[in-house]
């Protein structure tokens, strides 16, 4: 039962972020100056012209290979890298991902008998025996702080409001409301006073800088199994048609380094294949020299030179953009 109403929680708290900030919220400029790992993420995902080259893929698969998320999540419009990509908007899902990070980095380190992992100014949800139950088929909560042990029975909503005193507060982050009030903007006088009165009581110290860490805290790391990232997904030419042809030899040429690297970390290694690998890259970069009548000398080099090609064409593309926009207003104005 805990869970049902902890999950009815974070809905009523979700609800009044869509209220806040409508369902395409912008990003705060300032973002950056609070966490650098979650101002890559929001600023790539929030462009309408996104440079793969800055894909933030750290963050990325921190979220979903590394973050312990329940059964069914996979099932959900969000629950994999792929069906993410697709999604027509990415900002709100990317606050409720980042808010439950962040909370497991912090309170799967605490131990049990730590007031730190004190969820509200009660404590933290106790089970109890049948015992408890007063009537047949009712399951009543309990809620009880590390130290001391004072059985609380739940009453309200109110019983498991954020904690707001004591240790651990300043640490991390439980209300999601306050989480998406330090990413998220909307261009409305109204709600930025509020927001700003919000964060405002607050101090300094606990808008101290956050960083993500890699640790993996999934099932599958937990039990030993193998991870899966994603579905399997047939490629086919067509799709690649809009890819410049120096993305489409990043691609490429990622793909064989990574391939190189693999092969040559076990103790034992296997030469033959090692070789084959070694002069596959070779003829890849031989190639590009005779169609582009360049003189790369490693697949190094010739990356560096294709990503800095992209970066330019994304440049140019997203400027484009803009002076179309442009002219679109000054037409409709006149």
């Amino acid at each position: 039962m805990f869970e049902h109403i902890i999950h009815s929680w974070i809905g009523y708290e979700l609800v009044k972020v869509i209220l806040k900030y409508g369902l395409n919220p912008g990003v705060q400029s300032n973002l950056h100056e609070w966490s650098q790992d979650l101002s890559q993420l929001f600023s790539y995902f929030g462009e309408k012209t996104r440079d793969p080259t800055k894909r933030p893929d750290t963050q990325i698969n921190i979220l979903f290979d590394n973050t312990e998320h329940n059964s069914y999540f996979a099932k959900l419009s969000l629950g994999s890298k792929r069906k993410f990509e697709k999604m027509p908007n990415r900002i709100l899902p990317l606050v409720l991902l980042t808010w439950l990070r962040q909370l497991q980095e912090y309170f799967y380190k605490q131990p049990d008998t730590s007031t730190h992992a004190d969820w509200s100014n009660l404590g933290r949800y106790i089970a109890q025996p049948a015992g408890k139950q007063v009537n047949k088929g009712v399951n009543h909560v309990y809620l009880s702080g590390a130290t001391p042990r004072n059985l609380t029975k739940m009453k309200s909503f109110d019983d498991i409001m954020p904690k707001n005193k004591g240790k651990g507060v300043n640490k991390v982050v439980r209300s999601l409301q306050e989480w998406a009030d330090r990413i998220l903007s909307r261009d409305n006088d109204y709600v930025e006073d509020i927001v700003a009165q919000s964060l405002q009581q607050r101090t300094k110290h606990d808008q101290r800088e956050y960083q993500m860490n890699k640790k993996n805290y999934s099932k599958q790391a937990v039990h030993g199994e193998s991870q899966q990232d994603d579905d399997i997904e047939d490629y086919a030419p067509n799709t690649m048609k809009q890819r410049s042809r120096e993305l489409l030899l990043t691609v490429v040429s990622d793909f064989m380094m990574e391939g190189v690297e693999k092969l040559t970390k076990p103790k034992k290694k296997n030469v033959t294949s090692i070789n084959r690998a070694n002069e596959a890259v070779a003829c890849l970069v031989q190639y590009v020299n005779t169609m582009e009548g360049t003189a790369f000398q490693s697949i190094d080099e010739m990356r560096a030179h294709m990503e800095a090609k992209t970066k330019n064409s994304a440049s140019l593309a997203e400027s484009s953009s803009d002076y179309e926009d442009e002219c679109s207003e000054s037409s409709s104005e006149s």
